[in-house]
């Protein structure tokens, strides 16, 4: 977990090409692998692992680092995934030597339930790579993994709804709430009255079913889990 203040430090040494979709590049010097590198808490990093736990919430401790755009330099977290032997995992599939989908034995997920999650994704059900995660109970990776199409393609690549038009809310310390992303919400009075209905002591869930939410959502406003900085 990374302090606000390493995370402001960070991103202020980042270089933003115009089109951000290019590579990033960060003031930082490269190690002898071309990487760039950092220090936090005394430790030597590699950037491209700092900005992905920071960008996507998860921590790729036992994980390599895949480039997309193969640039060494680049820190784009678009550009980036994780995966443990990816190389052969992908040739074994290509030759059709690899179970996929739900014919894989350790999967949790089936086709039918992928396609209901983009759906449900889709139509912002969910805020968070977290909250789909524990919905599903599977790991915050394999959600991860899915939206960026490392992942499912058999399904995902048939559907209606690109991926590329899906956007979770990531969870970054200065960002909360209706300023961040694609939330639910479009105004802090929605929340305030969520909570009013609330305090009145109506359940989450007859909330949730009115305004087309899922109940954990609403559960999660009630604890203080999410926007804990809108009062009434």
């Amino acid at each position: 977990m990374f302090t606000q203040d390493i995370i402001n430090h960070f991103w202020n040494h980042i270089i933003f090409p115009d089109n951000l979709d290019d590579c990033w590049t960060i003031n930082y010097c490269n190690n002898k692998d071309g990487y760039p590198v950092c220090k936090i808490y005394g430790i030597s990093l590699r950037c491209n692992r700092v900005i992905y736990e920071m960008y996507y919430n998860i921590n790729p401790d036992g994980y390599i680092i895949w480039h997309s755009c193969n640039n060494a330099k680049c820190i784009n977290p678009k550009h980036l995934s994780i995966g443990t032997q990816q190389d052969n995992i992908n040739d074994r599939t290509k030759s059709g030597n690899t179970a996929i989908g739900s014919r894989n034995g350790n999967s949790k997920l089936t086709e039918e339930i992928v396609k209901e999650m983009i759906i449900k994704i889709y139509n912002y059900q969910f805020q968070t790579i977290l909250e789909v995660a524990e919905y599903y109970n599977v790991d915050k990776t394999c959600i991860n993994q899915l939206l960026l199409g490392r992942t499912w393609k058999h399904v995902t690549g048939q559907l209606s709804v690109p991926l590329a038009n899906i956007k979770l809310i990531i969870s970054k310390p200065d960002n909360v709430g209706v300023h961040y992303g694609q939330s639910k919400f479009s105004s802090s009075n929605k929340i305030r009255k969520i909570k009013i209905r609330l305090k009145n002591g109506e359940r989450p869930t007859n909330i949730a079913r009115s305004l087309g939410l899922h109940p954990k959502t609403i559960s999660d406003i009630k604890v203080g889990k999410t926007y804990a900085h809108i009062t009434i």
